[in-house]
């Protein structure tokens, strides 16, 4: 090969790298551009307030995949880096949440992250004795009923409070809580809701606690109480 050749031969070289150059990086611009639409569009809805539940254990590759069968979103590789840039792949977690119009993947991802789950309501009322407490309990769907058969008294031994005259020792409220939570756990939270405000530390009582509560619910706990516990008298109370 002589010298006319070989330059000709590099010349070509030379453009074919600089052209797979520029190739290259028209590609990464799309890719760019089309990534930074992706973020910053909106999901695809298909009617206000959609539920949507994310199992335990469920990855963001999982996720991705998901929304994309579902219509939600498109391009998972895309939310798959948003996650991976956001630092949030192995924050999601696990509940129900509502995707509300208007919501980009980036701002669902965070709200995924943050764990801003549906919360659900349910109210106890003041003057319901405990069996009626654990009918409404029972009533409810979105909880997890791990009680259904229990005894009265194996309920409060199962609280730690073996013994107790469950009377007058939950407070009522209404009471917020994610699906999946257990009647034993949203009962051991009005417990202590009521061992709170017994305390004397009613500004640390559930919100929405009335003054009637604050109450009427030490006397009424003052009526169950053993003569013959120290903490019998609630009238001293004077917090309340």
């Amino acid at each position: 090969m002589n010298n006319s050749q070989t330059k000709k031969w590099k010349h070509l070289l030379g453009y074919a790298l600089v052209s797979a150059g520029i190739g290259v990086l028209v590609l990464v611009a799309v890719l760019l551009g089309q990534y930074h639409d992706f973020r910053n569009a909106p999901l695809n809805i298909s009617e206000p307030g959609m539920i949507y539940e994310i199992a335990a254990g469920t990855s963001l590759s999982q996720l991705a995949y998901d929304l994309q069968r579902r219509g939600i979103s498109g391009h998972p590789h895309y939310l798959i880096w948003l996650g991976r840039e956001l630092d949030l792949a192995h924050r999601l977690q696990a509940g129900e949440y509502e995707i509300t119009p208007g919501m980009t993947p980036e701002s669902l991802l965070r709200k995924l992250a943050g764990g801003e789950v549906i919360q659900h309501t349910i109210t106890l009322i003041e003057g319901q004795t405990f069996k009626e407490m654990l009918v409404l309990i029972k009533s409810n769907n979105d909880i997890v009923h791990t009680l259904n058969g229990v005894s009265v008294d194996e309920i409060m031994a199962r609280l730690k409070h073996e013994g107790e005259n469950p009377e007058g020792r939950f407070l009522p409220d209404t009471y917020h809580f994610p699906q999946g939570t257990t009647d034993l756990a949203f009962l051991q939270r009005a417990y202590s809701a009521m061992e709170r405000l017994l305390a004397g530390e009613g500004d640390r009582a559930p919100r929405g606690a009335s003054d009637h509560c604050r109450c009427i619910y030490p006397a009424t706990a003052e009526r169950h109480a053993p003569a013959d516990r120290p903490d019998g008298d609630l009238r001293t109370g004077r917090a309340l």
